[in-house]
C-alpha cells in the first residue's frame, strides 16, 4: 500500500476488506515498486520495442475480464476498435483539437 490511505481510518480500511483487524494488509495490494514495475517494463522493455496497444498488467499482456476475478483483466470495450473510433471522433469534438 502506498500513502494514499493516510487520510482513511484504521476501521474503514479494514471494513472494506484491505486489511484484517490485526493491521495486516490483504493479499494482493502492492508495494509501490511493484506497482509500477509493469509501467517501466511498458517504456523500457526490449521485447516491446516498436509494440502498441496492448494491455499491460503485472509485468504481462493483461488477460480479459473476468467477473468472478474482478481485479484484474481488461474489458472488452477497451479492445473494441469500433469504440475507439468513437472516442477519438468524440475527443476531437470536445476538445477542438485535430488528433
Amino acid at each position: 500500500m502506498t500513502p494514499l490511505q493516510r487520510h482513511m481510518a484504521r476501521e474503514e480500511m479494514i471494513a472494506l476488506g484491505w486489511m484484517n483487524e490485526d493491521g495486516v494488509v490483504r493479499e494482493g495490494f502492492k508495494t509501490p515498486a511493484q506497482g509500477a514495475s509493469t509501467s517501466v517494463w511498458a517504456a523500457i522493455g526490449a521485447e516491446l520495442e516498436g509494440v502498441g496497444g496492448l494491455y499491460l498488467e503485472n509485468l504481462a499482456e493483461a488477460v480479459p475480464f473476468d467477473p468472478a476475478d474482478p481485479y484484474q483483466g481488461v474489458m472488452p470495450h477497451a479492445l473494441d476498435p469500433e469504440s475507439a473510433e468513437r472516442l477519438w471522433a468524440l475527443s476531437e469534438e470536445t476538445t477542438g483539437v485535430k488528433l
